[in-house]
């Protein structure tokens, strides 16, 4: 969660912004969601994190088959 993606990318790029990215080098934004508030961004991150894999993995796939990078998309 963050109030700006662009720049939480970035981090993420330079490895800024914690070890996961940086351990498993994985640095494309496939999924992202926007809400209308930072409550709400909240609970949709509390509902996500008791998903199992297997479904946030669905999820992602849905929205995005091919697994492209979608930071273009965001400023």
């Amino acid at each position: 969660m963050t109030h700006s993606l662009a720049k939480r990318v970035e981090e993420h790029r330079l490895k800024l912004a914690g070890s996961f990215t940086a351990r498993y080098k994985c640095f494309d934004l496939i999924y992202y969601e926007v809400t209308e508030s930072f409550d709400g961004a909240r609970e949709r991150e509390r509902i996500l994190k008791g998903w199992r894999r297997s479904r946030k993995d669905e999820l992602v796939k849905e929205k995005n088959p091919l697994l492209l990078d979608l930071t273009h998309e965001i400023d």
